[in-house]
């Protein structure tokens, strides 16, 4: 059963501030489903239509900046609880290097090496330093990469079984 079938409705172009009509034709293809997208020209605006968007611009870019200021400032208040919490010679090592470790409290000879990059899994060291699993747990909500790998220390401190238990393992 294929064929094509037509679609028209109208929505708000916001950027041109006048409303158009698009016309959509969908394709009923099982595996091939290409979508066509015919837009009438649109209304050329009024002075009031481009005042109106230039402000929202102005209002849009000034919104995006103090977004900017407030992610700056949240990722130096965080850089500074690490520092604070791992101490400056740890805060280099992770710099320098690319990781920290953090020692077992259940499992005798067992470190976690967790990454700088907050994307990085965890990886689980035996004695010789081989890497034999890799803990996957990510961030539930957004917050600055420092808070991360700060979550993820004071995790595997505190509730190791539970990090272990709740995390995704990938073997090497």
């Amino acid at each position: 059963m294929s064929g094509w079938y037509y679609n028209s409705y109208p929505f708000s172009n916001t950027t041109a501030g006048s409303t158009i009509t698009s016309t959509t034709f969908y394709s009923t293809f099982t595996y091939w489903n290409p979508t066509i997208y015919i837009e009438c020209p649109s209304i050329p605006e009024t002075d009031e239509q481009r005042q109106d968007r230039e402000q929202r611009q102005v209002e849009y870019q000034r919104q995006q900046a103090e977004i900017g200021k407030q992610r700056k400032e949240a990722d130096n208040r965080a850089r500074e609880l690490l520092k604070q919490h791992i101490g400056l010679d740890a805060f280099g090592k992770l710099h320098e290097v690319g990781y920290i470790e953090v020692d077992s409290q259940h499992h005798k000879g067992r470190k976690y090496r967790i990454h700088k990059n907050a994307y990085e899994r965890i990886d689980v060291l035996d004695e010789q330093g081989k890497v034999i699993d890799r803990l996957c747990i990510v961030r539930a909500i957004q917050c600055p990469d420092d808070d991360l790998i700060l979550t993820k220390k004071v995790l595997l401190e505190s509730v190791e079984e539970y990090a272990l238990q709740v995390a995704n393992h990938f073997r090497p």
